[in-house]
């Protein structure tokens, strides 16, 4: 009798994990279920609509990290220093320009370990039949605007893992940030609007032979200020090699 019970359960139990295996199969590579799982999978991205911007004859220069920055003098951080240096170009109640440049190979510092190698990442992107992104602009674009639920065929065990990982992270950002391409007289890059109290907007210039991106911050709710500022900006020092 005992015996009869466990050859029953052993076979209901068999049976579950073929159904359950099945299952797994069916809905892993099924982009309808990751359209409802994670909403905005299929999001792109479009052009920064304002790029055709005059730059009012008396704003002022300062110079960060290569990146020549042009804005109302009433708004200078430090008048008394001269037009060359500091991170933060301009700082006032209202306005708040700050700049950051960074090596590609810099390695933030945590404390969560990151679940996957880079060999993981280039067995991923190797299925994918794409390029593995190598620089800021292109992870960005990567995983905002050619990233969709369509990667998900033909994924298998730790690559489709990745692919979760990658969609649960777009979906977490989604509400965060609006990226853009940006194509002006000066530059291309992207811009990243956040919506905030006060509104920031980033924009990301990369150098890729020096293998180093910049980030322009602009803390401002005047949205014809924060536009004039970025068709003001000159990154042709940052292009040339003054990355620091």
């Amino acid at each position: 009798m005992i015996r009869k019970i466990l050859k029953i359960t052993l076979t209901v139990l068999i049976s579950l994990i073929l159904l359950i295996t099945v299952f797994l199969l069916i809905v892993s590579h099924n982009p309808s279920f990751y359209r409802v799982v994670y909403p905005g999978i299929d999001d792109t991205m479009t052009d920064y609509p304002l790029t055709d911007v005059s730059v009012p004859a008396d704003f002022v220069t300062r110079t960060a990290h290569g990146i020549n920055i042009r804005a109302p003098k009433e708004h200078i951080n430090n008048p008394k220093l001269p037009g060359t240096g500091g991170s933060t170009p301009f700082k006032s109640d209202t306005l708040t320009v700050f700049v950051q440049s960074l090596s590609e190979d810099y390695k933030f510092s945590s404390d969560i370990k990151e679940p996957f190698s880079d060999k993981d990442y280039e067995h991923y992107f190797k299925n994918l039949g794409i390029e593995k992104p190598d620089n800021m602009i292109d992870k960005i674009v990567y995983i905002r605007d050619k990233f969709n639920a369509e990667c998900c065929r033909n994924l298998h065990l730790k690559d489709l893992l990745i692919f979760n990982f990658e969609a649960y992270g777009k979906k977490t950002v989604i509400n965060m940030e609006t990226p853009y391409y940006y194509h002006g007289s000066n530059f291309d890059g992207l811009i990243c609007e956040i919506p905030a109290k006060r509104k920031m907007t980033n924009v990301v210039i990369c150098n890729p032979e020096l293998r180093y991106h910049v980030t322009i911050t602009i803390i401002c709710n005047d949205t014809e200020l924060t536009n004039q500022i970025i068709a003001g900006l000159d990154p042709s020092p940052f292009l040339a090699g003054d990355v620091l």
